[in-house]
Formats: C-alpha cells, structure tokens, sequence
C-alpha cells in the first residue's frame, strides 16, 4: 500500500491533538485512503492491547486523555462526510486474553436494503441511496485482508456484499455454514440479485431456527415486497418493528406504513370504480378521469356499457371525455373508435334496452335495492325476440353485450350462441372484442376438456396481445387463463412463465383485482411444482398469506375459507415431505361455515383421508357423504370422493375399500385422457391398491394394479414391480422359475430415495439368474438408474400404443448442435461414429431433428441434456434454435410424433432418463420415445463425459447390432467398462422399452 503522506496526520487524529478544522480534513481523508484506514486500525489494536495489559497491572490511565480522543473519534463516526469506523472481535489475544479488533470503515449511511448480521455491519444504520453511480460502500482492503488471513469467511462475505460483488459475498458465505445469520446474509444476496424467492426459501430456514430473528424477519418483508406480496410485506415489517431494535424498529414501522398506503390507494380506487358499476345502473356515471388512466382496464368495461346503453349523441358526447382518458391511458383510440361506432349505428331503442339490462343485472346481483318497476334479465322469448331485433339492425357492438351478459350463467356465452358470438367478436375492430371472444371459445374447449384445443385459442390470443393497442386488462386475464390451463395439464414450466408474467402485468397495471385472482393459481403451482420434495412450501406462505389479507376484515366467511384452504395446501406439501405430524398440526384450523366449492372441499378431504386414524374415519365417511349430496358435485367431485373414501377405509374394510377405488379407475378411465384430475386419482387408485395387495402379501394383484396403470402386460417370469406411496414401499418380483416374492414395508422417513439401497437383498437375489427383467415402476422409482445393481440387465417396460414396426436400416446421428449462446453450454466434442444421415450444427432444430427420426431405424442424439431447478420437468435436449428461437426438445413434443420405423435411440446426453417429479403419471424423455414408436430407448440418469460418450454407446451398438438385446447390450458394456475403472458413470445408463 503506497504511503499518501498524511500518516502523522492520521496519529495525531487518533491521539486527539488536532483542531477542528484539521480533525474535519482528516477524517475527509481517511475515509477514502485505504493506507490511513489500515494505519488507524494499528493504532486501536495497540492501544487496546496497552489499555488492557495497564488494567491488569492496575496502572491509571487518564481519562481526560481517552475523553479528548474519543470526541476526535466520535466526531468521525457522526460527521456525514466521514467514515463510520467500527470495532469487531475477531480472534483471542493470549497474552491479554481479549480479542483482537480489526478496523472496519463503512459510510454512516447504508445503501443496502436488507440486514446482514456479521457484528461489525450489523448495527442500524439509516438508509439513503446516494445520486449518481456509487450504488454500493467501500471498504478497506487492509480490513479485508485481515479477515481473509484470520479465515473470517462470514466477515469477508458480509463485507464483500456490501461492497456490491454479491459474486465473491456468495463464494465466502457457502464456506461458513448454514446457521440462521448466515442463511439471512445469502437472502441478502438474492434481493441484490432480484431473486426474491430464493430469499424468501432462505429467510424461512433461518426463522425455523430462530423464529423472532429480527434480520430474517426484515429480509423476508424485503422478499415479500419484491414479489408483490404488498399486505404480507407490510405484516412482516410490523413484525419486526414489534422487536423493538434500536433503529430498526422505527424504520419498519415506517416501512409497514409506506406499502400499506401505497395498497390502499389501488384498493380504495378498485372499489371506487366498482361502485361506479353500480352507479351506471342508477343512469350516472361517476367514473373519475383519474381513476380511468390509473386503472383503465376496469373504467374501460363500465364506459363499453355506457356507450351501449347511450340513447343519444349528446350522450354519447358526455363520454368523450372518459374515452379520451382511457384511450390516453391504453395508449390507443379503442375507446373513442366505439363511441364513433355507436353514433354512426344509433338505436336508440335498443341501447334504452340494453340500459335496462344493466339495471336488471344490478338489482339481481344485490348491487341495488330490488324496486318494482325494474324489469328482470330477460330470458325466453322476450330474449330470443331482443336478440332477433339486435341481429337485424346489425348492432354487433350491442348483440356482444347482450349475448354475454343474458346468458344462463352471466359469465359464459350459451353453448349454442358461442359461435355467434365468436365470430362477432372477430369481425370486431376492437381488440378488447377480439380477445373477449378468444377467452370465451378457450373457456368452452376448457370444460369440455379439449385442453389442446384451448391452449390453441389462448396461445393465438397471447400474440394478439403482443401486438399495440392490446388491452392489458383482457391480456392479464388470457394469461391467467392460459396459466390455469397449463396447472391443469400439468406443464410446469410454461404455467410458471405465463402466471409470473400475468402477475407482473397485473401489478405494473394497478389491477389490484386481477392480481387477487392470479394468487390462488401461483399458490396452486408451488404446491404442483413441488410435488415430490415440497422445496416450495416458503413461497406456498407467502401467496396463501397474501391472498388471506387481501380479503377485507368484514368478509370474515371469504378470510375463513381462504386461510383453511391456504392450510390444505401447506399440509399437502408436508404430506409430500413425510411431515404427517406437521401437516396435522397445519391443517388444525377453526372449520368454516362451509367451504367454497365441492371441489375444494373434495381436495380437502383428500388431504383429512391421507393424514387420518382410525379413530378419524367414521367422520371423515359423514363429511365425504354431505359432499356427495352436494348437487354442484360433478362427475369428477365424485370420483375423487370415491379414492378419498377407499382409501380411508381399505385397511379396516379390503373389499369396499378395492371397490371404491376400482370404480373411481373405472370413472376416471371413461372421461378424455385430458381430464387430469381424474387421471391423477386414477394414479392414485391404483398406488393404494398395489400397497395394500403387497401388504398382504398379493404379490399377482400388485404387480397386476401397477400394469395396469401404464397400459402393460405383466410377464410371466422375470418382472420386478416397485410402488412407494407416502411411508410405504412394496417391491414384488417374479423369479426365472415364476415364483412372486414380495417385501413391503412402512419405514419412510424422509422424501429422498437412494436408488442404490432401494430394493432389499431377498428381492434382488430372486432376479438374479433371470436373464433379462422387465421393470415395473411408479413414480418416482421410474426412470432411476442403479436400482437392481450392476450384473442384472434390467429395462423400464412403458407403454407404446401402437405395435413395432419392421426397423429401417437407415441410421442417423444428430451431433455438432449449436444451442443458444445464451446458455453457455460447451461445446461437445464431434462424434466420429458414421451414419447414413448425420444432422448437424444449425440444422439440429428440434422440428428437424423430430421429422428425421421418424423413419429412421438407429438414432444416435448426442447433445446436452438440461434439468432446470428452478423450473421442476422432465429433463429436455438443448438443441439449436429454430427461426422462433425455440431449442429445447421437450417431452409434450416428443410425445406428439408418430415414428414409423421404430427406431433404437440412444441419448447420449447427461440425465437424458429424468422424468418430471409429478407422482401420477411416468413423464420423461425416454417414455415419451417410447410412446411415439421407439422400439428402445438407452439414456443416462446422470451426466455423461464427452470424452468417454463416444467409446461407450458405439460398444453398445455394436453389441445390439449383433443381436443381444438391449438391456443385455447395456449390461455387458457396462461390467467391461468397469473392469477397466473408466469411470461408473456408465452404472447410470438405463433402457426403456
């Protein structure tokens, strides 16, 4: 460190000898010279050290001389232009037995929101951003190489967070340990680094240790905040302001405050606007311009229904005003183009009509008082006249209106009008029209489980929406559609994308209503991406928590039944977690007057019938029958009720228990393959009957209930079988000489499986001189590598519905791919095997590379194959992109394609074989082969080396060519490979037929 030349300068600071003036341009100084800050720092280390050797040698030291110093000091450590310079015990000093301090130099202001908790940075310090580029502190390197010497990680991370290289800060705190300061410093890191739910995950490890930690507490309000959980951020800051810490405490007090505010403006306006719905039946119109640009989507459908209920153009010239707003708003004419609309087609007496209906709807929804001479909605023949007149005056912007809000529901168009009413809608200049009318067709094909068909509409309206002039209250409902569409299907990824879009859009649009309904599904999809490992549950909380105080305190029904169903939820991912006694104690909340739907109440049964005792059952059955009588039941209500009741009761009563969940098979078989719901408690069914059938030593009967479930036949010998279903687990295997040998057993503890010790000795010794076993397996045993070891050549057996083809001879290679940039995947090495075809470089898009394999008869992929954490699926190839830009090739696509020449396929790409962690359905890239004609499937659980990937499928192939089936073809490559300690990587490649 180069001396600056004001070293005296800087003794003569800490001695306390210098005037004001030049005590004032010295601490100007020290604040940015690293030499003077390592040099004060000697300087306070040694007089501690002399302070305390004096002390035990009962020397006096003056205190006038401490005093005069420390008021130099103290100047240092207020003055705003000077450095807060703070004292941290790092390490015993034996001879003194005190701790060694080290100097640490931080502004007097910080410019971290979150709380870190290392002493030396952990003490309030007001918080302001400066103007300018300077987003972060400095800190001394003397300081920090001290730290480093000393192998004080935490400090180091702390500081180096501060110091803004949240890269380093990461890097020193992974060294420390999980202990509840260290998780709140990491969620520090991930509000710096705009991932608020990764904090929140840790924030919630933290509090799990230490419930009243004041800075996990702080960081998660933080972490509430950034995900728009306004209300709950604004709770947990009033939380922490409860604690009382100096400084801390009146900032979040005032933090609580801020959000809360800020919250109630898009309240109160919400409310406003709805009142002014009300007020537009009474004939008034009594939406605010402010209003309207703040939240046009709402001001937009109240002012449609004033243009068609104007009778006049002057009033329709009253409205120009609003339109204008909204238009300005929107950044589009679409308001001011209808009222041009409506003058052009005046009909005054079907607008006063439409008026009317409007006044009707008010009086039937409770919004007005009931009165005399307010005619009802008209239905029947009045309405089907109304319609008549509306269609032969071409008022299409009228007959829309009327259409939708007469129909049976008043949601929904009737079934019979809706290609009406579509086509309409299409023809409409107005994209809100446009979009109105895709929404509709989407909800139809929706319920009538056509969930393809309804991906289809949605998706066309989801480019409309990208296009100027799009509404963003009709995109954020599409969206919300869309994303419900995607949980039912249970295509994770693209729900997680479409809802987190949904929601933004929502929240950047002041839709404070529409956000209130995107909370439910984004709470649905933590619970269903986390299925197997319940990592979901911090974000679970905290969209249950908001949805909750989003509700107003005077509806206390709505509040009761959204916390109980905020507690099924929890409870279900305690289930998934093996945490039966906290999903008990979770679900043990005051019971509401009544649930919402039949269908929640169903699902909460279903977690009661999980976590229920003997003792629980004979109620359990009563409330199971109250939903049953429910008349808003529907088919799929009561097959879910029928698994609920079996499975309660297949332990005390075998016979009506197997019938139960036999006819809840036998319903959810006769509903379309789309109807997920009922396919899950199909899955479900047949998981219950395989675990009982084995707890009774049935082993036929299991093995035959988990053939059954994937459309196989069981073979006769050499077929082992595998259900694990909450604690329990039952293997079954029949031998080479067809004897059933059957283990079952309720030791699961926890939801991770080890597929190495997952099978027991008894059961594995039995296949042992089988020369082939086919494997039958739930998940989320399917799809694991090194279940029956090493010298077993074993297949996953999965369901093709189509025979195999005679195998073409073409071969081909895909190699050399070039997948995005942006993902930063190296580059794999060229492979050298020859082929009759070879696709390569840009040419490997997914499109291609699909049509290709179709008529191939040996298929070789060999590119990365990618898992993303964050975003819970099956594993896909990243190939290169198509001219959209798209590279994954994902399971739903494989499983489109119809392979004429059952190919052989080897996926010579890392963790090829992961299917998606879901528990009712065997969803992975193999299976999906598989499903669309390939006769085999050879993939890898783990990652491959490029350098070995070559050497090791070729001897597969050769040994397939000459004629050894396939699982023996792995089998036997991979005892060879191992006997030459290459590497037991090859223990992870596993065949699917």
């Amino acid at each position: 460190m180069t001396d600056c030349g004001q070293t005296e300068r800087t003794h003569l600071l800490a001695d306390g000898e210098l005037s004001p003036a030049e005590a004032e341009a010295a601490r100007e100084h020290l604040a940015t010279c690293a030499h003077c800050q390592a040099e004060l720092a000697d300087i306070m280390q040694l007089d501690a050290a002399v302070g305390d050797v004096a002390a035990k040698r009962g020397q006096v030291v003056s205190i006038a001389w401490y005093r005069k110093r420390n008021v130099q000091l103290v100047a240092a450590v207020v003055a705003m232009a000077a450095a807060v310079v703070i004292f941290l015990a790092t390490r015993k000093h034996p001879p003194v037995d005190k701790p060694e301090q080290v100097a640490i130099v931080l502004a007097p202001k910080r410019m971290t929101e979150a709380r870190v908790t290392w002493d030396a940075a952990a003490k309030y310090r007001e918080y302001d951003v400066p103007r300018g580029d300077v987003k972060h502190e400095q800190v001394g390197l003397a300081a920090l190489a001290e730290l480093e010497k000393r192998g004080d990680n935490h400090g180091i991370g702390v500081l180096a967070l501060l110091e803004g290289d949240r890269k380093r800060a990461a890097t020193y705190l992974e060294k420390v340990g999980e202990t509840p300061d260290v998780l709140v410093d990491r969620a520090a890191i991930a509000l710096g680094d705009g991932q608020p739910a990764v904090a929140l995950a840790l924030v919630d490890r933290a509090m799990e240790k230490a419930p009243q930690h004041g800075a996990a507490l702080w960081n998660r309000a933080l972490a509430l905040r950034d995900l728009g959980l306004v209300r709950s951020a604004a709770e947990a800051f009033r939380t922490v302001a409860k604690l009382g810490e100096p400084g801390w405490a009146d900032e979040a007090t005032q933090r609580a405050k801020a959000i809360d505010a800020e919250a109630d403006v898009s309240v109160e306006r919400f409310t406003r606007l709805v009142k002014a719905g009300a007020d537009l039946a009474r004939g008034e119109l009594t939406v605010s311009l402010d209003d309207a640009r703040a939240q046009p989507g709402l001001a937009r459908g109240i002012t449609y229904d004033a243009i068609r209920s104007a009778a006049t153009p002057e009033a329709l010239d009253k409205l120009a005003p609003l339109a204008k707003a909204i238009d300005e708003a929107d950044r589009d004419t679409a308001m001011m183009d209808a009222i041009a609309r409506a003058k052009t087609g005046l009909h005054p007496e079907l607008s006063t009509a439409y008026a009317q209906i409007i006044r009707a709807l008010a009086v039937e929804q409770q919004q007005l008082q009931n009165q005399a001479d307010v005619p009802p909605v008209p239905r029947g023949a009045t309405r089907a006249q109304l319609l008549a007149n509306l269609r032969a005056a071409r008022a299409d912007d009228l007959l829309l209106g009327v259409l939708l809000k007469t129909s049976d529901d008043r949601v929904r168009v009737n079934a019979s009008e809706l290609a009406e009413f579509a086509k309409l809608a299409a023809a409409s200049p107005d994209p809100w029209m446009q979009l109105l009318g895709l929404s509709q067709q989407a909800q139809a094909a929706t319920g009538a489980n056509d969930l393809m068909g309804a991906e289809a509409i949605l998706v066309r309206g989801k480019e409309r929406c990208k296009a100027p002039g799009a509404p963003a209250y009709r995109c954020i409902q599409l969206q919300g559609n869309l994303g419900e569409l995607y949980l039912k299907w249970q295509r994770l990824p693209e729900a997680r994308a479409t809802l987190e879009a949904a929601w933004a859009a929502a929240r950047a649009s002041n839709e404070w209503w529409l956000g209130v309904g995107l909370l439910p599904q984004l709470a649905r999809l933590a619970v269903l991406g986390d299925d197997a490992t319940g990592s979901g549950l911090p974000l679970l909380r905290a969209y249950n928590g908001e949805t909750v105080l989003r509700v107003p305190p005077s509806n206390a029904l709505e509040r009761c039944q959204s916390d109980e169903w905020g507690r099924t939820q929890r409870a279900t991912v305690l289930i998934n977690r093996l945490e039966f006694d906290a999903a008990r104690r979770e679900l043990a909340g005051p019971a509401c007057a009544k649930p919402k739907t039949p269908g929640q109440a169903a699902q909460q049964l279903f977690v009661r019938a999980e976590l229920a005792t003997p003792a629980d059952v004979a109620k359990l059955r009563e409330d199971i029958a109250a939903v049953r009588a429910d008349k808003r039941a529907t088919a799929t209500d009561q097959l879910i009720l029928d698994h609920i009741e079996g499975r309660a009761i297949i332990e005390s009563d075998p016979p009506a228990g197997e019938a139960l969940l036999e006819r809840a098979i036998a319903a959810a078989n006769a509903q379309p393959a789309t109807a997920l719901e009922a396919r899950k408690m199909a899955a479900y069914s047949y998981a219950v009957l395989a675990v009982a059938a084995a707890k009774r030593g049935d082993g036929a009967k299991a093995l035959a209930m988990l053939a059954a479930e994937q459309g196989l036949t069981v073979p006769t010998t050499c077929v082992f079988g595998a259900v694990v279903e909450d604690r329990h687990q039952a293997f079954v295997a029949r031998d080479a000489a067809g004897a059933v040998h059957v283990h079952h057993d309720e030791t699961r503890t926890v939801p991770q499986i080890d597929p190495a010790t997952l099978v027991p000795a008894e059961i594995t010794a039995a296949l042992a001189t089988c020369k082939e076993v086919d494997v039958i397996a739930r998940p989320p045993v399917h799809g694991m590598a090194r279940i029956l070891g090493d010298k077993i050549a074993w297949r996953y057996l999965a369901h093709r519905p189509s025979p195999i083809a005679p195998a073409a001879k073409r071969s081909l290679v895909v190699a050399n791919v070039e997948p995005p940039a942006g993902l930063e995947l190296p580059r794999l090495g060229t492979w050298q095997t020859g082929a009759d075809e070879t696709i390569s470089g840009a040419a490997a898009t997914p499109s291609r590379v699909l049509a290709a394999i179709a008529s191939a008869g040996e298929v070789v992929i060999n590119a990365h194959g990618l898992v993303d954490a964050a975003q819970p699926e099956a594993s896909f190839l990243a190939l290169s992109p198509e001219s959209d830009g798209r590279y994954a090739l994902t399971v739903a696509d494989v499983r489109k394609a119809k392979f004429t020449a059952s190919p052989l396929v080897i996926l010579a790409a890392c963790r090829a074989s992961q299917a998606a962690p879901v528990w009712h359905a065997t969803w992975s890239l193999p299976t999906a082969f598989v499903y669309a004609g390939a006769r085999a499937v050879i993939a890898s659980a783990s990652p491959i080396p490029d350098a070995d990937a070559n050497a090791f499928f070729d001897d597969v192939r050769a040994r397939i060519r000459g004629g050894a089936a396939a699982a023996i073809a792995v089998r036997d490559a991979r005892v060879a490979w191992l006997a030459q300690h290459r590497g037991d990587w090859v223990r992870d490649v596993i065949v699917f037929e």
